[in-house]
């Protein structure tokens, strides 16, 4: 499949002061030998894509193996969903996850 870093990119549609996406592509070679015997050749290939998002000044982060126009906007909502609570974290000087983890108990 074709994947074009720059389009995907000018398809999202977010509210973020800036994004970024890495393409990420992986090979992998496996084999087992037992006696002398080989039992297994494997190539494997994965690949996805990381989104970097940029929002009020904190950066957030998510990744996805979808390389489709759906996929990469859900990462990259995902991914100024994690800024936004990083962002609100870090202004209630953490009390903001301290009070949820007691709520939950």
């Amino acid at each position: 499949m074709d994947f074009d870093l720059h389009k995907a990119l000018n398809d999202l549609t977010l509210d973020a002061e800036w994004v970024g996406l890495r393409q990420v592509s992986e090979k992998a070679s496996t084999r087992y030998v037992r006696d002398g015997n080989p039992e297994a050749n494997r190539q494997s290939r994965t690949q996805g894509v990381m989104v970097e998002v940029l929002a009020n000044g904190q950066f957030g982060y998510a990744a996805t193996n979808r390389l489709d126009r759906a996929g990469i906007q859900a990462a990259a909502e995902q991914a100024l969903q994690a800024q936004t609570t990083l962002e609100t974290f870090f202004k209630y000087g953490g009390h903001f996850l301290m009070a949820q983890l007691r709520s939950i108990r």
